[in-house]
């Protein structure tokens, strides 16, 4: 089952894992730090908590985190 989540504190540490994932990194679009650091993920995360209405999510499949999606509002 697919869900999409809102970012959370707790997930600082893994998010920072993702983000430095190779493929992640290369596509740049939206200037990531090099690399990416927990602390780089606690301040986005708490950059993209309590924006109304929320702009990117997480997403799980089975209840394990894959991959983030941005809507535009």
């Amino acid at each position: 089952m697919i869900e999409f989540k809102p970012h959370r504190i707790d997930i600082a540490k893994e998010f920072s894992e993702i983000k430095n994932i190779p493929e992640i990194l290369d596509n740049g679009y939206d200037k990531t730090p090099n690399p990416f650091t927990e602390k780089d993920a606690i301040e986005f995360i708490n950059n993209e908590i309590g924006k109304k209405p929320e702009e990117r999510f997480l997403i799980y499949w089975n209840n394990i985190k894959k991959r983030r999606i941005q809507i535009e509002c």
